[in-house]
């Protein structure tokens, strides 16, 4: 997912930039561990984003190196043949 501003796209933006949603971020970082629930499953384990603040806010949300400019988001499946991380073992 692509940081953006409100009213269109804006590539190269980062939580450092002044055009930066703050808010919207933690309600989109939110709203990907409440889509899980609402499924009835904990599926979502993590986002990657470096917004120190959104890292405060959000438990789910973790600093990962290069990630200053979008997030990635970690849901897990029964079963994923390549990579271990996404099974939903606990």
């Amino acid at each position: 997912m692509v940081i953006t501003t409100s009213y269109h796209f804006d590539y190269g933006l980062t939580y450092q930039s002044g055009q930066y949603d703050l808010n919207r971020t933690i309600y989109l970082a939110i709203s990907l561990q409440d889509a899980s629930n609402a499924l009835g499953n904990d599926l979502h384990r993590v986002t990657f984003f470096n917004d120190a603040d959104v890292i405060r806010e959000v438990d789910e949300v973790e600093f990962l190196v290069n990630h200053d400019d979008h997030l990635h988001a970690r849901f897990c499946t029964e079963y994923h043949p390549f990579d271990a991380r996404y099974d939903c073992v606990n």
